[in-house]
């Protein structure tokens, strides 16, 4: 026994000292930019036991580390999960004064607008010392702003627009973007390994491999196995961001090396098209290219019929812009000869980033991507008619081709107006390495050919305008600044916040008041029910109190009926806005909580149910006119407990669906249940969809329990119905 307590001090020393090993390497890796690298460090140090025994400050450090290695990956899941558990430590969080910022900007690119709004209004309210952090306040006006925008515009999708993911023939883990079509060849760039020979000290020293882009086809615009494109790529050199002339006889991209910071450093070159191959490649005259320092991409051609020129538009972030890249064109001369470029202005550009433009000459519009205009996350895709020599106030385009990730490389094919591609992180991509790692090709389908205010999205009022009428917190907000001189911050240095657009890795309004909702047209003539009108109201959602129906229980059915479960849980909104508010200080903050509340309360629990209601009546309708329909539910849970338990948590709520239809209208279902005519099919999943960051915290149920977004997720979903297939 003597010398266990003699060795013991010596074992817990040696434990505290391999915790500290690891997290002094996660952040060397952090401080080096190798942000891949510092979050898989930070993991390995989470598993060591000898974490738990490190201070509190120091894992308010390793937290504060993770999170942010998160958000300059792109891991945005991951890194609000670890700036909520920082957020919630006592005085070790104040060594951290700007973490109240970024948890916020991660809430908005988790699409959590509304929890966003809380937090940067937050924010705002506090008294900050510094130049950084009264630099990020003004930051949080704009956020703020595109927050209550990013609202409204996810209200109204624009109508008829497809988008398709490209599949695993073009999409990789990695990035693959700058899609386009060269004939009936889908022309696009891709990050690919290479074993670098180059980069040995000595012949004793291993080959490594590193990631270079290259330029990729693929046949039948999109559709075959993709290839790399003959005579363009060069070994050890990044290639990519290729785009054809409006003539169809020349090829233009971007050649990038890094510079001696480690910076990629991006000229445009050109090469003519010889028969079925392409001739020898040349740099475009410094004139065009910027000198050393600055990177030139993103090339695009075209012919502008109202100037009657020969335009080539590019993104650079050289002398003379309003903040990171912008957008800058030229005109094209002749046998490589070029005019002087020229900055497209602040009717364009902006303190963030503007990239990827597009100029469809058909419409004289110009497409492009920017961080700073009013948009719904990272990226979002803008258009601005041309007018003379100035532009239209830029327009975002809406969902779905926008999201909260990333949206770039909008292209429409010249001759097939009302298809195109473009290039997104969003949910559902291939990832590397997080949820918004790296950007995949997706394929986009217009209701008709494209004419200026197709896909326009128009409040009334200016978003920011509406805004102001209703918030004067945002009062002094500037989107624009008046002059190159009034850039307040380099947005190279963090990656996050202005994401890098060049070859290697492109991600790498008001609320309407219920008054102006009981104002609109309530009356509406229905076709007679059929599969088609009746999906065209799918999915809905019903929500479920925590562990409901029936508590702490492995049963996968329950008696209850959803109006049963669906009434006790109303019963309980009070208590949801009490529990959620109470862990935020200042009387006008813990007032929006509550009214975050309310407000899924009312347009989701009760929402949806009234929607319930009117689909079933219509069900029926459609089921008494013979129809054999397949019915598709789904079931989710909040992170809680076990995935084993909540498997069985989701069949009950499944279960307490189907008592709903066999008790609607007296039992109205019945005959259509027992028959066989109505069949219910179950995609029972628990808890293995739910998005990163939302809370499993048995011991905070303030968040796990009584937030929006645990509360979003303990529901079932009426996904599809089809038609039964017939018997053989």
């Amino acid at each position: 026994m003597k010398q266990l307590f003699i060795l013991l001090p010596f074992l817990l020393l040696s434990w505290a000292v391999l915790g500290q090993k690891e997290l002094k390497t996660a952040k060397k890796l952090l401080n080096r930019g190798d942000f891949y690298g510092a979050v898989e460090a930070y993991e390995q140090a989470f598993k060591e036991e000898a974490f738990q025994g490190q201070s509190k400050s120091k894992q308010a450090e390793a937290y504060w580390g993770y999170a942010e290695a998160c958000r300059q990956s792109f891991n945005f899941g991951k890194a609000e999960s670890y700036y909520r558990k920082l957020s919630r430590m006592g005085e070790e969080r104040e060594a951290f004064p700007s973490m109240d910022f970024y948890y916020a900007y991660t809430l908005k690119h988790n699409a959590k607008y509304s929890e966003a709004v809380v937090e940067f209004e937050a924010f705002l309210a506090k008294l900050v010392k510094g130049k950084e952090l009264q630099l990020l306040q003004e930051r949080a006006k704009h956020e703020l702003a595109a927050c209550k925008f990013a609202e409204e515009i996810y209200k109204k999708p624009i109508e008829g627009v497809e988008v398709i993911s490209l599949g695993e023939k073009v999409n990789t883990a990695y990035s693959d973007f700058s899609p386009h079509l060269v004939g009936n060849e889908l022309y696009f760039s891709a990050l690919r390994f290479e074993q670098d020979a180059k980069r040995r000290m000595s012949a004793k020293a291993s080959t490594k491999q590193y990631l270079y882009g290259k330029i990729l086809r693929s046949r039948d615009r999109g559709a075959g196995d993709a290839g790399f494109a003959p005579g363009l790529n060069r070994k050890y050199t990044s290639v990519g961001n290729s785009a054809l002339s409006a003539d169809g006889q020349w090829l233009y991209y971007t050649l990038c090396e890094r510079n001696p910071e480690n910076e990629l450093e991006c000229e445009i070159y050109r090469v003519p098209k010889k028969g079925n191959a392409w001739g020898k490649p040349e740099a475009l005259p410094k004139s065009v290219n910027a000198s050393r320092g600055y990177t030139t991409t993103h090339p695009n051609h075209s012919f502008d019929s109202l100037q009657n020129k020969s335009l080539l538009f590019f993104a650079s972030d050289r002398k003379g812009g309003f903040g990171g890249l912008d957008i800058w064109c030229v005109e094209v001369l002749g046998e490589n000869q070029y005019g002087k470029p020229f900055n497209l202005g602040p009717e364009i550009n902006t303190k963030g980033n503007e990239a990827t433009p597009f100029y469809h000459a058909k419409t004289q519009t110009l497409y492009f991507s920017s961080t700073w205009h009013l948009g719904l996350g990272g990226y979002d895709i803008f258009k601005a008619k041309r007018k003379a020599d100035s532009w239209s106030a830029p327009q975002n385009v809406g969902v779905p081709l926008n999201s909260a990730a990333n949206d770039l490389y909008f292209y429409i094919a010249p001759e097939l107006d009302t298809f195109g591609y473009f290039s997104s992180n969003r949910p559902g991509s291939k990832i590397l390495t997080g949820e918004s790692c790296c950007n995949d090709i997706y394929a986009l389908t217009l209701p008709v050919e494209i004419e200026p205010g197709d896909l326009i999205v128009e409040p009334e009022l200016s978003p920011l305008d509406s805004l102001l009428a209703q918030d004067p917190v945002l009062t002094g907000i500037e989107l624009e600044p008046e002059a190159p001189a009034a850039v307040p911050e380099a947005p190279k240095k963090d990656s996050s916040l202005t994401p890098p657009v060049a070859v290697v890795d492109p991600v790498d309004p008001p609320v309407i008041e219920p008054e102006v909702l009981d104002s609109l047209p309530t009356e509406v003539v229905e076709e007679a029910p059929s599969i088609a009108n009746l999906l065209e109201k799918l999915p809905i959602s019903l929500y479920f109190h925590n562990d409901s129906p029936d508590k702490q229980t492995y049963a996968t059915t329950t008696k209850m009926s959803y109006t049963e479960s669906y009434q006790a849980y109303l019963q309980l909104q009070a208590q949801y806005e009490e529990e959620f508010s109470a862990q935020y200080d200042g009387v006008e903050v813990q007032q929006r909580a509550k009214a975050r509340v309310a407000k899924f309360f009312e347009q989701e629990v009760a929402g949806e149910y009234a929607r319930l209601q009117h689909f079933l009546g219509q069900l029926l309708t459609l089921l008494e006119s013979g129809q054999a329909v397949e019915f598709h539910l789904r079931g989710y849970c909040s992170p809680r407990s076990s995935s084993a338990y909540n498997i069985n948590l989701a069949k009950r709520r499944i279960s307490s669906m189907r008592n709903e239809m066999e008790q609607f209208q007296n039992g109205a279902f019945q005959p259509y249940l027992r028959s066989g005519q109505l069949k219910f099919v179950e995609l029972s999943i628990g808890e293995t969809e739910v998005p990163a960051g939302v809370s499993d915290d048995i011991n905070d149920p303030r968040n796990s329990i009584y937030s929006v977004e645990a509360a979003g997720q303990r529901k079932i979903q009426i996904e599809m119905i089809m038609a039964q297939p017939e018997e053989e």
